[in-house]
């Protein structure tokens, strides 16, 4: 029996993902790489002849050095391989590519991590809700459900978080949830954030959204920031007045901590029915199982069900308690089969 979608293991990582998915990434993520080589070309080489290459230097370009990911698959014709590791260097005319840089040689480009790739996949599989104006998103139980190594998943998360190209959020859902968002779409949704409040409250300063983007979000990539801290972040940019910081409290981008109020956690706007969602879905997957005499079904069987108390599909909740460990697979001869864990 055919496995469906990602829920466990290398094999996602090393086959479908890496091999269809992982390709569109790469592609976009390399095109947006050389316009930002060409653009810091054109500022250190200012003679250039309109087309973004320094005349005289064309005959001397023959090929050019690019890294991709591959498996080992077939190389087209015309192409020269070289293994390392689970990537493929490949050289290829100049003249295949538009977008060189002058001295026709690009450096080093690396791979996205399988963290990454995991969470563009997710976020392409989210469910789409009704009346819901969250982004998509990914727990980080099920990112551990797909990146077999914990420690390694966590680790590149902090990497990724670094680089800006994610962003974690606290959950109140359990002590141990986290949602993870694409930087860009998080975003989008304080932009959403800006546009909910001044079609409510339209005599409100909503510059305050701006400067949140431009020099909190961009300055602080934890979970949580000091109200010193982002007093501070803010001025940056302009006076700072208690309204305007409680624009973004009801706004839902920042949480007060009840423990601690001069702390405050960063928020996605809008998550608080999809968190309800989230534990009654866990409740009720939970309880199907623990109903049955072996507590386990086959994960094809159990995924054409419906629950009656989530928004999310029964796949979204399938990651979630696989990396939590609530329940767990077993190869079977007619399938992956999901079974119950023993607490």
């Amino acid at each position: 029996m055919r496995r469906k979608g990602l829920l466990a293991g290398p094999s996602y990582v090393t086959g479908f993902a890496l091999s269809k998915f992982a390709a569109s990434v790469i592609k976009e993520e390399k095109k947006e790489e050389r316009k930002r080589k060409r653009h810091q070309n054109n500022e250190k080489n200012g003679d250039l002849n309109g087309t973004g290459v320094i005349e005289g230097t064309e005959s001397c370009i023959a090929e050019k050095k690019r890294v991709i990911a591959g498996d080992g698959g077939a190389i087209t014709d015309g192409l020269q391989e070289i293994s390392e590791g689970n990537k493929l260097e490949i050289f290829l005319d100049v003249d295949d590519d538009p977008g060189l840089d002058a001295s026709g040689v690009e450096t080093e480009w690396c791979l996205p991590t399988d963290t990454l790739v995991a969470v563009r996949l997710m976020c392409e599989q989210f469910p789409k809700l009704d009346q819901s104006s969250v982004r998509p998103f990914v727990l980080r139980s099920q990112i551990y459900s797909s990146v077999s190594n914990r420690t390694t998943a966590d680790r590149e998360l902090e990497e990724l978080k670094q680089q800006q190209v994610l962003r974690a959020f606290k959950l109140n859902s359990g002590k141990d949830d986290f949602a993870v968002m694409l930087t860009d779409d998080y975003l989008k949704q304080i932009e959403c954030a800006k546009q909910w409040i001044r079609s409510k409250r339209p005599e409100e300063d909503t510059a305050v959204f701006d400067w949140f983007r431009t020099h909190v979000i961009s300055a602080q990539t934890g979970t949580s920031i000091r109200h010193s801290q982002l007093v501070h972040l803010l001025s940056q940019a302009g006076d700072v007045k208690d309204k305007q910081i409680s624009l973004l409290i009801n706004s839902g981008l920042l949480v007060r901590l009840l423990a601690d109020e001069s702390t405050y956690w960063f928020a996605i706007p809008s998550i608080g029915s999809l968190l309800k969602s989230l534990t009654q879905g866990r409740k009720e997957l939970t309880s199907f199982l623990s109903r049955r005499r072996y507590k386990e079904i086959i994960q094809a069987v159990l995924e054409k069900k419906r629950l009656r108390t989530s928004q999310f599909d029964m796949r979204f909740h399938i990651r979630d308690l696989l990396g939590s460990g609530h329940i767990h697979l077993v190869n079977t001869p007619v399938g992956p089969l999901i079974r119950l864990s023993n607490d």
